[in-house]
């Protein structure tokens, strides 16, 4: 799921694709959340949390 209600669709479909080349990398995303954290004008950091069981 993807939470981004005050992003234009070009950057938002930007930051999807950003997120599935880090998956490409061979890495799961299994019970993870990623977060995308804008720096500057050209930037984005992601984050990868571990999502613990309920």
């Amino acid at each position: 799921m993807i939470v981004a209600p005050q992003v234009l669709p070009e950057l938002h479909r930007q930051l999807f694709a950003l997120i599935l080349e880090e998956l490409e990398e061979g890495s799961e995303i299994v019970n993870e959340v990623i977060e995308v954290t804008l720096e500057g004008a050209d930037g984005a950091v992601l984050t990868r949390y571990f999502l613990a069981e309920a």
